[in-house]
């Protein structure tokens, strides 16, 4: 199963079987202040990563990532009117069982 890691924590874009489950989470990378959208999905996973590691995780399981556009209000006082957002389950999995 092919997987990538990010400050320790292994984002897998479908379903573990071994993993322990503990709660999905959602992550959007928009500031008014700062440019969000030329930051990469690099910064988006380490975000998620530290979220997981909070919760007890040592991967995100069914990862999704993307780019979104800002609703009209927004983009009217924002910097970017593109935003990343990234969505899955933290979980818990053995290293030595995913192959």
């Amino acid at each position: 199963m092919r997987y990538t890691v990010t400050d320790g924590v292994a984002f897998f874009e479908g379903q573990v079987s071994s993993a322990r489950l503990i709660r999905p989470i959602e992550t959007s990378m928009d500031s008014v202040f700062r440019q969000t959208q030329l930051r990469s999905i690099e910064s988006l996973k380490q975000a998620m990563a530290k979220r997981a590691r909070m919760l007890g995780g040592n991967c995100i399981v069914c990862f999704e990532y993307g780019q979104k556009q800002s609703s009209f209000m927004k983009s009217l006082i924002s910097r970017d009117d593109i935003y990343w957002h990234g969505k899955g389950i933290v979980a818990v999995v053995d290293p030595d069982a995913v192959h």
